[in-house]
């Protein structure tokens, strides 16, 4: 249905330039809609963004294999593209995951400039008919990002600035790394580059990270939580109903995995502060509730588990990722053996993935010497930041630390000072004023 729409309106849009004499011309949407299919895009238009002039969903076939033309596979790449001027930069965001209407960042309305956002495959509604992980690969996820780009410049011929969130900040990196001079400058929001399969660092972070105080305080409520486990299990088993989830492992596991979880989620997000942490609480509810807060079981349900799989198919052949740290806990773990309780369970056909971390390696190497035009954001309390890139002589980037910032760290929670240098960095790299500064 999509594509016979989109053929009726090519030949809708040459009758007009055929027929019209003078009073009836093709508008500017009808030319900006005539380019796009032209492209090989689908495309509905939805209801307008706040501050754009047109707002889009867009489809493009893509090979399954970039890199193998005897492979005729293909699969529906999504994207929203949000449209203002042609004259004016283009703001691409390389998600890392599935993609939501209304979900971008900050950039578009900082530059007032036009926007698109691709949704990476596997994820969302650009997932192939036949679920071959093999192409679910950094190298492949590029290619489908620079022939977006390649289609799309044709249309935008102005400046482009990449971005992209934690996963997607990850995903401008390796953008760069394979296609280094598409993009004119890139802002990376809080993206890890991990370097093994499961990083040490983040344990490092983990027992730095705040004060003493703080993280004391963190690890007590842990173990108390841990040491009222058979009266905690019968709550979870409450909430798991009342919030329709289902776990894959059984209750007293989960409430673990839960619990090792907390003190990540607890700098990650920052949604609980330490003043709010129960001290020496014996009441099952007050601890469950405030683990709920700190820790959202949501994480575990094992919907959001099989939403994520491609994620964690990518943490475990490329990406890395991190695992719980059990030396706190050895005497009250009952579920997990070992030193560390793996996240790799989490993955499909985990025990059969092979980690290749010499890519993670390669870019590594590349951002220290040759990246140019990236500005790489972090918060100084996100765990995430323990593993941030390491620019070392490179001074053709800029690495931004927020102070006891977290994951949610943008542009605009930097002090004036901060975003005058990142304002000015982009103008220069862009040549484009930015006019909403804030």
């Amino acid at each position: 249905m999509k594509t016979s729409l989109n053929c009726f309106k090519i030949i809708a849009f040459i009758f007009l330039l055929l027929f019209s004499k003078g009073c009836i011309c093709p508008s500017d949407s009808d030319v900006y809609e005539y380019h796009l299919i032209k492209n090989g895009f689908e495309l509905n238009e939805i209801e307008t963004e706040p501050g754009f002039d047109k707002s889009y969903v867009l489809y493009i076939s893509q090979p399954l294999d970039h890199f193998d033309s005897r492979n005729r596979k293909t699969f529906k790449q999504k994207l929203y593209l949000n449209h203002r001027d042609y004259s004016l930069p283009m703001v691409y965001e390389t998600n890392g995951y599935e993609i939501k209407k209304g979900s971008h960042t900050e950039l578009p309305d900082l530059l007032q400039c036009n926007e698109v956002v691709i949704e990476h495959r596997y994820f969302g509604d650009s997932v192939p008919d036949s679920l071959d992980w093999k192409y679910l690969n950094i190298k492949q996820a590029a290619a489908d990002q620079h022939r977006v780009f390649t289609l799309l410049k044709t249309i935008y011929k102005n400046s482009w600035l990449l971005t992209g969130i934690s996963k997607g900040g990850q995903t401008t990196m390796y953008y760069n790394y394979f296609y280094p001079d598409d993009m004119d400058a890139t802002v990376a929001y809080v993206g890890p580059l991990n370097l093994k399969e499961e990083d040490p660092k983040f344990h490092e972070f983990l027992r730095n990270v705040g004060d003493n105080k703080c993280r004391e305080k963190i690890i007590n409520f842990q173990r108390d939580v841990l040491k009222h486990k058979d009266e905690i299990i019968p709550l979870l088993k409450k909430y798991a109903a009342q919030n329709n989830y289902t776990f894959d492992m059984r209750l007293e596991k989960t409430l673990e995995y839960a619990v090792l979880e907390y003190s990540f989620a607890f700098w990650q997000w920052a949604g609980t502060d330490c003043e709010s942490i129960p001290v020496n609480e014996t009441d099952p509810l007050l601890l469950f509730d405030h683990l709920t807060k700190g820790s959202p079981l949501s994480y575990l349900d094992s919907a959001n588990i099989k939403r994520l799989e491609p994620f964690f198919y990518q943490a475990y052949t490329e990406l890395g990722y991190y695992n719980y740290d059990l030396a706190p806990f050895k005497d009250l773990i009952t579920t997990i053996s070992g030193d560390f309780a793996p996240s790799k369970i989490f993955a499909p056909n985990y025990e059969s993935l092979v980690s290749n971390h010499k890519i993670m390696l390669d870019v590594n190497e590349f951002i220290q010497t040759n990246a140019k035009n990236i500005i790489f954001i972090y918060g100084e309390y996100d765990p995430w930041s323990s593993s941030a890139v390491d620019l070392k002589e490179n001074t053709n980037c800029l690495k931004m630390v927020k102070e006891k910032g977290s994951h949610k760290t943008r542009i605009k929670h930097f002090d004036e000072a901060d975003r005058n240098l990142i304002y000015d960095k982009l103008e220069e790299w862009l040549g484009y004023e930015i006019k909403n500064k804030k």
